[in-house]
């Protein structure tokens, strides 16, 4: 039978026994009221024995409005990896559909990093990169494709995660929800400059990206990697099968990926082209000074020597000059099949 004691007393620090003829305040029962004395004889002794009672608890998180003067605050200068394109100290999407050479563009890319070729901070210096692949395989794909722009495959790291489970090892591919902090590890172990994830969608993969605030927790650990290392991050991404919208809004997975970023790159087709060329620009950069042109680019047949002796055939990036339209108008514009546009698709 349970019994309360106390029911009302005014007496908040009142309580022993009922033996003794004492009430216990607050209306515990029995049972409670010995809980509480035995948890508060451990702690007498506890602190008898010189141990704080405090420091046997997790620490709550405090926090608090903080500021500081602007004064304090050092002024950097803004940093390219690719003059007025591809910032440094941040993640920057190429953003297309299907076949349409955005993967081509960022082996392209890599390639000058590896040389020291690209217009920006880093020409003249040739650099490490890290190249996560989650869909094109290696062997057949993308080291032919690098080899056929002149890649120095020495500074190409082709990048994978590895779980060891007993003796046993298995290799799998990146996951921005738990490997961020060892990508971290790997970038200051090997200089490396650009990161290139192909896709982003995949290295994403059991996460619920439609929810809101799941793209956003993915990216900004990866931003800050960017920053705080200075180097750039390239994250293929799929535009949908929509048209007639802004193309950050395009992106497939969540519409947070164009409020994240700072920068993003997309690539589309040009219907009406002639020499089957396409059409990549700035369709979003809160950085970049206002009128960088877009850029035409064409894929061209490449071969070179597989291990065997013989020749495979690869899709090469070629930038052919500026462009008077961009991504944004040629995604609006009505589709039209052009038949010099079938050789993309095989690139």
């Amino acid at each position: 039978m349970s019994i309360r004691y106390g029911e009302g007393n005014p007496d908040a620090d009142a309580w022993h026994d009922p033996a003794d003829g004492v009430v216990y305040a607050g209306g515990e029962t029995v049972d409670e009221a010995l809980a509480q004395r035995q948890r508060r004889g451990q702690q007498d002794r506890e602190v008898a024995d010189g141990v704080s009672i405090d420091s046997k608890r997790p620490a709550e998180p405090s926090r608090r409005v903080a500021w500081r003067k602007a004064s304090g605050i050092a002024v950097k200068r803004r940093t390219w990896l690719w003059a007025d394109r591809v910032p440094l100290g941040e993640t920057t999407p190429f953003v297309g559909h299907a076949g349409v050479g955005k993967s081509q563009g960022a082996a392209w890319l890599s390639v000058q990093v590896t040389r020291g070729g690209l217009p920006g901070e880093l020409e003249g210096q040739p650099c490490p990169v890290m190249y996560v692949a989650t869909e094109d395989s290696w062997e057949y794909t993308l080291a032919p494709r690098l080899l056929a722009a002149g890649a120095d495959m020495d500074r190409v790291l082709a990048v994978h995660t590895e779980t060891r489970i007993g003796n046993d090892i298995a290799v799998g591919t990146l996951s921005l929800a738990v490997d961020v902090p060892s990508l971290r590890d790997a970038v200051e172990a090997t200089g490396t400059r650009v990161i290139v994830i192909d896709a982003l969608l995949s290295a994403m993969t059991g996460s619920d990206l439609m929810k809101q605030g799941v793209v956003r927790s993915l990216l900004e650990p990866l931003s800050a990697l960017a920053q705080d290392r200075e180097l750039a991050i390239i994250g293929i991404a799929h535009f949908r099968k929509s048209a007639g919208a802004d193309p950050l809004l395009l992106i497939s997975g969540s519409a947070e990926y164009g409020q994240v970023v700072r920068s993003a790159i997309g690539f589309v087709r040009d219907p009406e082209s002639e020499d089957a060329s396409c059409v990549m620009s700035l369709i979003k950069s809160n950085i970049a000074p206002m009128g960088t042109p877009s850029l035409r680019y064409v894929i061209t047949p490449a071969s070179v020597e597989a291990d065997d002796g013989q020749l495979t055939s690869v899709g090469r990036f070629e930038l052919v000059g500026e462009s008077e339209q961009s991504v944004s108008e040629l995604l609006n514009q009505a589709p039209a099949h052009n038949p010099h546009q079938d050789q993309i698709q095989q690139a």
